[in-house]
């Protein structure tokens, strides 16, 4: 929990006052992008055509959704796992 609504910081508070409980909501439901270069991420579910859809992959032990900005990564990966299946 953050100390103050409007804090970056997190501290441990057992109970926020009923009073002050909106303050401590979030306006928006997004997430903000997180990066790690040294990501290892073994892919389960490759998008081989355009569009909104979005990759799966395990993360650190845990199913992840995710999209890839990069469409060289993309053409690349794409070519390579449709060559592995015999396409």
């Amino acid at each position: 929990m953050k100390d103050s609504p409007l804090s970056k910081s997190y501290i441990w508070k057992e109970e926020v006052p009923r009073a002050k409980f909106s303050d401590y909501l979030n306006e928006s439901n997004e997430i903000e992008p997180f990066e790690d270069p040294n990501a290892e991420i073994e892919i389960v579910a490759p998008v081989l055509k355009q569009g909104r859809r979005k990759w799966k992959g395990i993360y650190m032990e845990k199913d992840i959704s995710f999209a890839v900005s990069d469409n060289a990564f993309s053409k690349l990966c794409g070519r390579e796992i449709c060559s592995q299946m015999g396409a």
